[in-house]
This record gives structure tokens, sequence and C-alpha cells, in this order.
């Protein structure tokens, strides 16, 4: 099995939806739970989390996250952001008394490693493997002027 993580760019808001739409938590928060304050997080229906997501990943100027395919599948997502961006951290008392800075240009932040749920036997068992290679990319992003650039990670070996 081949898995490519490519950047989440409007390009590949079908692939997002699909990893979303057959993952437990992933398709109650759409990636917006570390976006949020807790009130915010509260108020705001499913459909607007949904919505956010569609925003950040059609109109971003850097992709949030990226999406893993498996065999041309979509199989998983990593969020990936800019620190600051992320309320739930720009609150954090730990990150604050570690002196974690927030700001730092360049700082990121990898959040929600999430896989879709599969009934082919072959893909389930890649399943951890799907989100290893997902958070490895993200962790080890190669900027180019819009952010993440492709590239295809490897071969699971089924």
């Amino acid at each position: 099995m081949t898995v490519e993580v490519l950047p989440a760019t409007g390009e590949a808001w079908d692939d997002v939806t699909a990893v979303f739409a057959t993952t437990g938590d992933s398709g109650h928060c759409w990636c917006q739970w570390f976006h949020l304050g807790t009130r915010a997080w509260q108020q705001t229906p499913v459909e607007q989390r949904r919505a956010a997501l569609e925003r950040q990943v059609r109109g971003g100027v850097r992709a949030p996250g990226v999406i893993a395919s498996v065999d041309g599948e979509p199989a998983g997502w990593c969020a990936v952001a800019p620190r600051a961006s992320y309320v739930r951290l720009r609150a954090s008392r730990k990150l604050a008394a570690a002196g974690v800075a927030l700001d730092a240009a360049d700082a990121r932040a990898l959040q929600a490693a999430s896989v879709k749920r599969v009934e082919h036997a072959d893909h389930h068992a890649a399943r951890p493997g799907v989100r290893h290679f997902a958070v490895q990319r993200a962790a080890h992003l190669e900027h180019d002027v819009g952010g993440i650039s492709a590239r295809r990670i490897g071969d699971l070996g089924a």
C-alpha cells in the first residue's frame, strides 16, 4: 500500500470530508476544538464547525493540515497551524509556565490526527501507519510560498 500525504487545500475538500464523515470525534469536532474557547465551543453547532474548517481549507494562505491517502483513497488527516491560531493553546497555563512562545512567526502546532474508518481488511490494518505518516509529514513540513508542499511518503507494505 502506498501512502501519499498532501496539503489540505481547496482541491482536497472532498477528501477532507470523506475522512471526517467516517470518524467518531472528528465528525463532531471538525478540527475546531483548539480554535475555539470553551464557551464558543459549546455554543457552536457542528455544521458551523464544519463550515469553519471548510473556510480554513479553501481560503487560507497556508493549508490548515495534511490529508493522507492510501492507494489514492482519502484515509487520514492531521491539523497543523500556527500556534497562535489556537485559542486553547494561547490560554494554556502549562505552556505559559513552560515559556513556550506561541507567537513566533514559524511556530506550528500539530493536533487532531484522524484516520478514516474503512471496511477493507488491508486498509484497516494500515490505520496506525496512515496516522503515523500523516503526523510525520506534518511534523516535517517543507514550506514553499503556499505553505505545505506535496510529497509521496512511502509504502506501508501490505
